[in-house]
């Protein structure tokens, strides 16, 4: 099963047809709808408020509960950009959602099979005051405390698109207003568009004009390589549950086109009992929130959501710079989880590396802006085409840099380049610039050289199952390197295999010192002991 090219739930009729004018085959017959026939004079907030069992149902709802099994998947970390979303980790989860009082817990056993292989068993709490972990969910076995206000802010909202009887219970009770889109059409079905107000883009709800069935809700949000990207939560199997409300039993999320989450809902239950004590905080602790990192969270949600999904949470904005010198004008920058390569030429500043987002690369630039005054950056090289390794890269396009990267990326960073980014600008939004960028070929060496003393650094590929545009930078016996090598941290012994392939297939260009996009630095003969450990 491929969660890139199908819905592991659905099927793959469901998510082919679920785009505005697609009049693909029909599906299987899904479960009968509510009983009686809806009057085709009713508006479209009524239509679906009636299929979800009306507004006295929905004001009685006071409590959910659920127990759920599914599948998550991430974007842009694949072998070639047009791979699409690569599984990554299946789940258990135990939902129980006091909506009275607003305390949400999520309950998860996550086999995590990519990219490090790892079972964790860890509970989110989710309360209207802030948000906590218990347990470890992470690769790195950091313990639970506080999440993140970004965290709280990406999972409620995750929850909230993927539990629609929530928002339409809202619209029942006039918590928020739907205003009539026009219309839409689904598989051949036409669809009322119900807008609904977002502090992050409006939700769309796709409303069945026949049965007031809910289908999906789209919407746009940030995604920090792709920019403004749509995001879509589809649903199927409804279900009453005891006291009249219907709830789809299946869910599914995508993030532009490619599903990344769907969960089927084993069990679900309508008010149940649910003990304050669920909530509480280990230690009689008080979390808080951050309002300002709670809407980041929100703009971009799924990026949190993917990465907490396979043990590597990148909560909490990575703004400090950490600088090491390795050489005479050359720096490791450091800081957070994702390091940088800076180096300083007579003309200008090279830089290794723009991971992470925008305000990561805003970083950068002013740390060099202090450390080179007067000094451009000319060029920026990126290592491969991950999202949290190149998606602060347009900030470098609109300062001005030529980007060098892997051929194989080429036409994903064009695209990026050149795409809107209106939920999250950053500064290729408010001054655009064309972006200039610069081919390694497998097989080349690419230079940048300036006049005389210049620092010379090259760059040249490795052949490595980890990207298709993997490419290393080397200046003065330093080689840089993301991800087949990260020094201090447990490798993959083949990936040390491939790297050191490929600095021995360039054995003219010398290497002494090996930075890494993640962890820290060490020696050639380090690696080398790391793939034939001395006896």
């Amino acid at each position: 099963m491929n969660i890139t090219r199908i819905g592991l739930l659905f099927g793959t009729a469901l998510l082919a047809a679920a785009c505005e004018g697609d009049n693909g085959p029909a599906g299987p017959e899904g479960p009968a709808g509510p009983p009686g026939g809806l009057d085709p004079n009713l508006s479209a907030t009524d239509k679906v408020i009636t299929a979800f069992g009306g507004r006295p149902v929905l004001a009685g709802l006071t409590s959910l509960g659920a127990t759920i099994t599914g599948d998550r998947a991430v974007l842009d970390e694949g072998y070639a950009p047009e791979d699409g979303a690569t599984a990554a980790s299946r789940f258990e989860a135990t939902l129980q959602w006091d909506l009275t009082a607003g305390n949400l817990r999520l309950d998860y056993k996550r086999n995590v099979a990519f990219p490090f292989p790892g079972m964790y068993t860890y509970s989110e709490l989710l309360r209207a005051d802030g948000g906590w972990r218990i347990g470890v969910d992470n690769f790195f076995g950091a313990p639970g405390g506080p999440l993140s206000s970004e965290r709280w802010g990406s999972a409620r909202r995750q929850q909230r698109l993927l539990h629609p009887e929530l928002l339409v219970r809202d619209l029942a009770s006039g918590k928020i207003t739907g205003k009539d889109a026009g219309l839409g059409v689904i598989g051949g079905v036409p669809h009322h568009r119900l807008e609904l107000a977002d502090a992050v883009s409006p939700l769309t709800l796709w409303v069945e004009v026949g049965t007031g069935r809910l289908t999906k809700i789209s919407t746009v949000e940030n995604e920090h390589l792709r920019a403004d990207v749509p995001v879509e939560a589809f649903f199927s199997d409804w279900k009453a549950l005891t006291g009249g409300v219907w709830v789809p039993q299946r869910a599914a999320l995508t993030v532009d086109g490619e599903v990344v989450h769907e969960e089927l809902r084993t069990t679900i239950t309508a008010n149940p009992a649910i003990p304050a004590t669920a909530f509480a905080v280990p230690g009689g602790a008080t979390p808080s929130l951050v309002a300002a990192e709670v809407a980041r969270g929100e703009r971009t949600h799924q990026f949190h959501e993917m990465f907490s999904a396979i043990g590597i949470p990148l909560d909490g904005g990575q703004t400090t710079v950490a600088p090491t010198q390795l050489r005479p004008g050359v720096w490791h920058l450091a800081g957070g989880t994702h390091n940088s390569l800076v180096v300083e030429q007579a003309a200008g500043v090279v830089v290794v590396e723009a991971p992470l987002y925008a305000k990561r690369s805003e970083a950068l630039l002013a740390w060099i802006g202090t450390q080179f005054p007067g000094k451009p950056v000319t060029h920026v090289i990126a290592t491969h085409f991950h999202g949290d390794h190149s998606a602060g890269l347009r900030t470098f396009v609109a300062a001005g840099a030529t980007v060098v990267a892997g051929e194989a990326a080429l036409g994903l960073y064009r695209r990026v380049f050149a795409a809107r980014r209106t939920i999250e600008p950053d500064k290729q939004a408010t001054t655009p610039r064309q972006a200039t960028l610069r081919a390694v070929k497998p097989g080349q060496v690419e230079t940048l050289a300036g006049n005389g003393e210049d620092r010379v650094v090259q760059i040249y590929t490795v052949d490595t199952t980890h990207a298709a545009d993997m490419v290393v930078a080397v200046v003065d016996g330093v080689l840089f390197v993301s991800d087949i090598y990260s020094p201090g941290i447990p490798a993959n012994p083949a990936a040390l295999r491939e790297l050191r392939q490929a600095i021995t297939d360039h054995d003219t260009i010398a290497v002494e010192t090996i930075a890494g996009g993640h962890g820290g630095t060490s020696t050639l003969q380090e690696l080398d002991d790391l793939i034939n450990p001395p006896s």
